[in-house]
């Protein structure tokens, strides 16, 4: 499996998995693959820097947190409800 960053005409940010790059090309090709945000059939790679795995033998003692922020900002408002849901029904129920 194979990820990339992928960018529609109208600026939106988002990801997607393929068995390879071959099978991204030929599904680009064929306009399967779209904007998850605007459904935008123009959709590009975007640069992406390799993945490149840490060394087996040296061990990193450091934690490390990845924080990934909503791409479009309405995603932000509506996760922001979604807690304000949650909270409410862990305290009523």
């Amino acid at each position: 499996m194979i990820r990339y960053d992928l960018i529609c005409a109208q600026g939106h940010g988002f990801e997607g998995w393929f068995r390879d790059s071959a099978a991204y090309d030929e599904q680009a090709a064929r306009g399967l693959v779209s904007c998850t945000v605007c459904g935008s059939a123009k959709v590009e790679k975007q640069l992406m820097a390799p993945g490149i795995p840490a060394k087996s033998n040296r061990k990193d003692d450091s934690a490390r947190k990845m924080i990934a922020g909503p791409v479009d900002p309405r995603l932000a408002v509506m996760m922001q409800i979604v807690r304000e849901m949650r909270k409410h029904v862990e305290e009523n129920a």
